[in-house]
């Protein structure tokens, strides 16, 4: 009897909704309503913040990303503890920089790389809404602070090469360090403010949580940073110009000298003349010095500089006209990012190289 029942009031169910689908406008209304409010829900808890992502070999990206973690954290590390304890390092600005700026490279492989890490593995983002807008504000955070070290220090190298010996450095080392903490506050205000306001979306391309900023403000940016990237490469320029002309003119007056010293009834060798000469060629190799300083800091900054770019293409465009090995080719320079300045400083500094080699040996359990 009650399947008899079931039966009879399962056309009964479909006639109302029957009634319903081809019913008064009212009825449809209140359907579409439900419609699109059920899709709101599926799109906000699903596709939101389990997208498909953009993986072309998961294994072989995690293992990638293994070895990118292991060697970021690894190479900061040692410059890091190299710093730390050398007192006369210590007392240097260039040297307190970029100890923070290793340091923040350090929280960044720690932080930011095992999410690409953890997705490419799984195939998905599974983190869910609430991990996806903390991980934006550590991203953004930490990624403002690589970059405000990274100007800190051009700008440090910069002063070095251009002001006169006895007025560098401008800043002590503990006007460095509150300078260095106001950054921090700086970077953690902006990460912060910036995801709560946008919201927080996952990129696909980068594997990673970032604000859900418009595609025209992505756009703005990236011709703003090749704007300022161009301004940066004109002024490096104009800097090795004006270098180059007092190394000609200091070179001149040195040849002068060295004529006026050539005559009969010259001087003497500690005569007046021979000091001016003396102190014109020291004045010539420190122009010289500071000539090769500011090209080797121009080549840097803007290889460095470069690397940026990549990043700002998949969040700016948002993967949508991006190739998708060329995306994973962005993303894996982007991960690259907290390694390339502890291994350019090592393999720049070969001092640094050996005194990191020496302790490595001394902590080593294999050593005597």
């Amino acid at each position: 009897m009650e399947e008899e029942e079931d039966r009879q009031s399962l056309p009964l169910n479909i006639d109302m909704v029957g009634q319903v689908v081809h019913g008064s406008d009212m009825n449809r209304s209140s359907l579409d309503e439900l419609l699109e409010s059920v899709e709101v829900m599926i799109g906000v808890n699903g596709d939101e913040f389990a997208p498909p992502v953009s993986i072309l070999n998961g294994p072989f990206q995690a293992v990638l990303l293994s070895l990118l973690v292991v060697m970021s954290i690894g190479a900061n590390a040692c410059v890091i503890n190299n710093i730390r304890h050398n007192c006369i390092k210590l007392r240097s600005t260039h040297f307190i920089l970029i100890q923070h700026l290793c340091m923040a490279d350090l929280i960044g492989a720690s932080l930011i790389l095992p999410a690409p890490l953890v997705t490419s593995f799984r195939g998905r983002w599974e983190g869910g809404p609430n991990l996806c807008h903390l991980s934006s504000v550590v991203n953004v955070s930490l990624w403002l602070q690589h970059v405000f070290m990274f100007l800190m220090l051009k700008i440090d190298r910069v002063l070095a090469a251009t002001l006169p010996i006895g007025r560098y450095p401008i800043c002590t080392p503990r006007t460095s360090q509150w300078l260095v903490l106001l950054a921090w506050l700086l970077a953690l205000a902006i990460g912060a403010g910036v995801t709560s306001a946008a919201g927080a979306r996952f990129e696909p391309s980068l594997l990673l949580c970032a604000p859900g900023l418009p595609q025209e403000f992505g756009i703005t940016l990236i011709s703003l940073y090749c704007s300022a990237f161009a301004s940066m490469v004109v002024g490096y320029v104009v800097l090795l110009v004006v270098v180059g002309r007092k190394k000609s003119k200091n070179k001149a007056e040195q040849q002068s000298e060295e004529e006026v010293t050539e005559e009969p009834h010259h001087l003497e060798h500690d005569s007046p003349g021979s000091s001016n000469s003396k102190s014109s060629s020291t004045q010539q190799q420190q122009s010289g010095a500071n000539l090769r300083s500011a090209a080797t800091s121009l080549i840097v900054t803007a290889s460095h500089l470069l690397l940026y770019l990549p990043a700002l293409l998949l969040l700016g465009l948002q993967g949508t006209v991006v190739n998708p090995v060329a995306a994973a080719l962005c993303a894996l320079i982007v991960y690259s990012e907290f390694l390339i300045h502890p291994m350019v400083l090592l393999s720049t500094s070969r001092r640094m190289r050996q005194e990191v080699l020496r302790t490595l040996k001394r902590h080593s359990p294999c050593c005597c």
